[in-house]
């Protein structure tokens, strides 16, 4: 420490003002500290206190003062250099001042962009450092500042001096407002600056080279060679006037830095806008203006400790916020970056990017702003640091962009034809300030002068126009020009084609669909080689000779010819057209004069049986001749089929007629019909006449049937055309359905041999007419018809014959309460069912017991009949009537044999309550299946009555009327086919046999008669 003659008093009774709200402030306990005389002085001073602190909070002690006898705020003067907890004691480096002081922990807010700067009044505001440690003298350097003058006077204005000699280093504006940097009669002076913003100055002496340099705002702007290098006048250093405290400076002053060292351009644009740590290499001391301040000294950043005494009227009032970094200066498309800021105790602080207009910014403590493409002008946006905003304004300084031409189209043009390009040019600055420069690269066919551009708001077209009767290849290349100088090119190919060349063809004539002889010609081109031409043609009528009815020669010489073959009459303008391979044509006419032909009707083929006529209709006509006067004549070819003498062709004024009448061979034959006009031109047309055979079918003589009986009639088709078994066979007509129906009849053709099958309704009698049809392959049809006449059988006609294993069962159920069953039986032995109404638990069954008709007739509960007749014993081999009743009302159960009421031997008689069956009924087995009849069984009626023993006897030798009412099934077995037991009633309830392998069906026996 430096020693000084100086007064120190350490005081504990007065309160201390708080700092600030948030300061932790020692006891209270103050020193005031003065120089003999009182004036000011420098030192370090080390203060011991009476409180117990931490080391971890050195960082945060700060020395604050006032003036001797003021009590009011304290101000924050130093930073504690060291701190000695055990003994309590902090000291503070180079202390300028004489006051009262104080020790307080206060954390200071964030530093914003640039923080704050320095007003100096231009009267005798300036700052003074005496400690002689600036020593630039006899070396390079290099000072930089930040500085916004507040007025524009006509007098000088200094902003940095060394010495106080006149002559010592004085850099500032003089009184034209130029800016110098100047000492002893060397002098580097700019230009007139007459505005007041803030502007980042830098100056740099080259001590090998004597060079003083100039910069403003990161520019270049001037140098000056001196006579020889900056002398030590003395090392008192001033901050806001020059040498000896003259020609004070008005305005702000911000981030001041002395290097010893000459910064380069590079160096001076990476920091201009970035606070400095103070510990850089080279930098011997740097006034940034952030830290708090007494308006007694400003604080040195570094630790060579220059800080300086300030002079002058300077109060807390002149530290204000700095606005040097705020404005900002980029080329268009070019970004930069921004230090957002900085914390006197390097705490970690928060950034908040603002929104400009024109750009995008990101990032946090560094944030780049990336300017809109193509954009140029004003932008504004602020940013904030840990709560303090920041405005930033960006010029973004407009950068000349090239022209661009859009790509041009290749061209091809005839020769002396003139070609017209369209393309688009477009300029961000310069769009109606272009300038067009076309060039070719073949003056003979295109001269340079031959070529025109006109624009209309960046639409543009160049017409260019070939050397007379040239042909060739030229690439055109078009440069566009703005004002600065930048270009751009796009270039095309324009061919310039010779046309080739057809030679004249005379008229010609000809008749219709005769070809042409050759028609000769020539072609020719300069380019293209003759038999590489293309050769098309177009025709005025295509009716009279169509494109596809032409056809070219075309040989390496290029002489050439065309046949044409026109299919009507008139006359025809025919076009060739020859072309290059660039579509380049040339093209010769002439006429062609076709002479009519009679015409004649196309005729279809035609079909007709074998000795049949037929007329076909027909139109003829003629451009030259009456209709009337053409003549018809008529080929076949094949007169066995068709001959000529068979044939009769009618001309009605155009309206013909052929009448043919083939013979009776069949086949197909060609017929050719020709019309001739009466200059002999002639035209046929040639149609296909089949004809066809019809086919044959044998006569199918009447025939006579019994009732329920399955017919078989066979017979004979045939065709000369169609194979035999390749003919259809159908029945196409009968005249009684109900006797017999489409349904009942088959036929098959077997090669040929029809067999035809019918089966009649049952039990149905009575005649039919029949017609049955062939048809051949051209549904040419014969056919012939027969009558059947179907007859009752006589007396007892059919019976079925049953072998003991099988039986028949009705497909639906039979409904009876009272009732009677009757058959005709003859059995082959002694036991077996006859006829069952139902099975299970609820039935009524007639069968043989050895030699004698049993009934049992089993009810719902169990309640059962049994009956056996005694009277009469049924031998096998003989027919016999058996028959029984059942009285419901009555309780009462009779059986019969041939009408013989029979006395019976009784098994049960139980009684059998509301006895009524639906069911099905079964012939020739007993209600389960389980006893089969064996022998012929003929006539099985079931009533749904109780017949009288004089009715049965009345009827059972002759057949019955299916229609009473209570008759509900009657089976007279009159069949001989089928596996089906038809009943005659309208009931329905017929019986399919089961378990039989064959028709059993046989000439019934009883004693029944018509």
């Amino acid at each position: 420490m430096t020693e000084i003659n100086a007064h120190s008093t350490k005081i504990s009774t007065e309160p201390n003002v708080l700092p600030n709200a948030s300061s932790m402030i020692l006891s209270s306990q103050y020193w005031v500290i003065s120089n003999t005389g009182n004036s000011f002085f420098q030192t370090d001073l080390e203060l011991t206190t009476d409180d117990d602190f931490s080391g971890s909070t050195a960082s945060l002690a700060k020395l604050y003062w006032r003036e001797n006898g003021n009590i009011g705020a304290w101000k924050a003067i130093a930073y504690g250099s060291s701190i000695d907890d055990s003994t309590e004691t902090i000291t503070f480096n180079g202390i300028l001042a004489t006051g009262q002081f104080m020790i307080a922990f206060n954390n200071h807010a964030s530093i914003a962009g640039s923080g704050y700067a320095l007003y100096f009044d231009g009267l005798d505001d300036c700052g003074i450092n005496e400690a002689e440690n600036i020593t630039i003298a006899n070396n390079a350097f290099s000072i930089e500042f930040w500085a916004r003058r507040a007025s524009i006077d006509a007098a000088k204005k200094s902003i940095i001096g060394q010495s106080d000699n006149a002559n010592g280093l004085c850099i500032g504006f003089n009184a034209s407002n130029e800016f110098e940097f100047s000492f002893n009669s060397n002098t580097a002076t700019t230009g007139a600056y007459t505005d007041t913003q803030w502007h980042h100055w830098a100056v740099t002496f080259d001590s090998s080279s004597y060079t003083q340099t100039i910069y403003c705002d990161g520019s270049w702007i001037t140098e000056n060679t001196a006579s020889a290098v900056y002398p030590n006048l003395g090392t008192n250093f001033y901050i806001g006037c020059g040498p000896n405290s003259q020609d004070h400076f008005k305005g702000y002053l911000d981030e001041i830095r002395v290097w010893e060292n000459v910064r380069t351009l590079s160096e001076i644009q990476s920091n201009m806008f970035i606070p400095l740590n103070g510990d850089e290499t080279g930098l011997i001391a740097y006034w940034r203006m952030d830290e708090p301040w007494s308006y007694t000294y400003i604080t040195d950043v570094t630790s060579n400790s220059n800080t300086c005494a300030v002079t002058g009227s300077m109060s807390v009032n002149n530290w204000v916020e700095s606005r040097a970094f705020s404005n900002r200066t980029t080329n268009e498309d070019e970004s930069f970056t921004i230090t957002a800021g900085y914390d006197l105790e390097g705490d970690t602080f928060s950034v908040s990017n603002g929104s400009p207009n024109s750009a995008t910014t990101s990032g946090t403590t560094i944030i780049s702003y990336s300017p809109f493409a193509d954009v140029n002008g004003s932008d504004t946006f602020s940013y904030t640091v840990s709560s303090t905003g920041y405005p930033v304004t960006v010029t973004i300084v407009p950068v000349n962009d090239a022209p661009l031409i859009g790509v041009i189209l290749d061209d091809i043009i005839g020769v002396n034809a003139t070609s017209s390009n369209s393309f688009t040019t477009t300029d961000l600055e310069n769009a109606y300030s272009l300038t067009f420069t076309p060039i070719s690269s073949n003056q003979s066919i295109v001269d340079d002068s031959n070529i025109s551009i006109n624009c209309s708001a960046g639409d543009c077209t160049a017409t260019t126009t070939p050397e007379t009767d040239i042909s060739g290849f030229v690439q055109i290349t078009i440069t566009v020009s703005d004002p600065e100088g930048l270009t751009a090119s796009s270039s095309f190919g324009l061919t310039v084609n010779e046309s080739p060349t057809i030679g004249s063809i005379a008229n010609y004539s000809t008749t219709v669909n005769t070809a042409t002889s050759p028609i000769a010609f020539t072609i020719a081109d300069t380019e293209t080689a003759e038999d590489e031409l293309d050769l098309t043609l177009t025709t005025s009528s295509s009716e009279i000779v169509g494109i596809t009815n032409a056809s070219f020669t075309q040989p390496a010489s290029g002489d050439c010819t065309i046949t044409l073959t026109p299919t009507s009459s008139g006359v025809v303008t025919i076009n060739i057209i020859v072309s290059d391979a660039l579509s380049f044509s040339a093209t010769t006419s002439f006429s062609l004069t076709v002479l009519a032909l009679p015409e004649i009707e196309t005729i279809a083929d035609y079909t007709t049986t074998v000795s049949t006529s037929i007329s076909i209709p027909f139109k003829v006509t003629d451009a030259d001749s009456a209709e009337s006067s053409l003549d018809l004549t008529i080929t076949t070819s094949n007169s066995g089929i068709l001959p000529i003498s068979q044939t009769l062709l009618t001309n009605s004024n155009g309206d013909c007629t052929a009448e043919l009448t083939p013979t009776s061979s069949s086949g197909s034959v060609t017929v050719e019909i020709t019309v001739t006009d009466t200059d002999g031109y002639y035209t046929s047309t040639t149609f296909t006449l089949n004809v066809s055979g019809i086919p044959t079918i044998e006569n199918i003589s009447d025939t006579s049937y019994t009732i329920n009986t399955m017919n078989i009639i066979t017979f004979d088709v045939s065709d000369d055309e169609t194979a035999n078994g390749s003919l259809g066979v159908t029945v196409t007509s009968i005249s009684n359905t109900t006797l017999i129906s489409l349904e009942q009849i088959s036929i098959k053709n077997d090669g040929g041999t029809c067999t035809l099958t019918l089966t009649t309704t049952p039990y149905q009698s009575g005649t039919a007419d029949i017609t049955v049809t062939v048809t051949d392959d051209h549904d040419y049809t014969n056919n012939t018809s027969f009558t059947i006449e179907v007859d009752d059988m006589v007396d007892a006609g059919k019976a079925a014959t049953f072998d003991g294993t099988s039986s028949a069962s009705s497909s639906q159920n039979i409904v009876v309460t009272d009732h009677t069953v009757e058959a005709w039986i003859k059995p082959s032995v002694s036991d077996g069912g006859i006829v069952s109404i139902g099975s299970g638990a609820k039935f009524s069954q007639m069968l043989l017991t050895n030699g004698n008709l049993g009934v049992d007739i089993f009810n719902a509960g169990g309640a059962i009949k049994s009956y056996t007749a005694t009277t009469t014993t049924i031998n096998t081999g003989t027919w016999y009537h058996v028959a029984y009743t059942y009285d419901s009302s009555a309780d009462a159960l009779t059986l019969y044999v041939d009408a013989t009421e029979q006395t019976v031997s009784i098994g049960e008689n139980q009684a059998l309550t509301s006895f009524s069956l639906n069911t099905q009924l079964y012939i020739g087995a007993d209600q389960d299946e389980s006893i089969f009849f064996s022998g012929d069984i003929d006539e099985v009626r079931v009533w749904n009555a109780v017949r009288s023993q004089a009715n049965i006897t009345a009827d059972k030798n002759s057949k019955v009327d299916p229609m009473p009412g209570s008759l509900q099934a009657y089976y007279p077995f009159d069949q001989t086919y089928g596996y089906t037991i038809f009943d005659k009633t309208s009931n329905g309830n017929d019986c399919d046999m089961n378990n039989v392998s064959w028709e059993n069906w046989t000439d019934s026996g009883a004693s029944i008669t018509d």
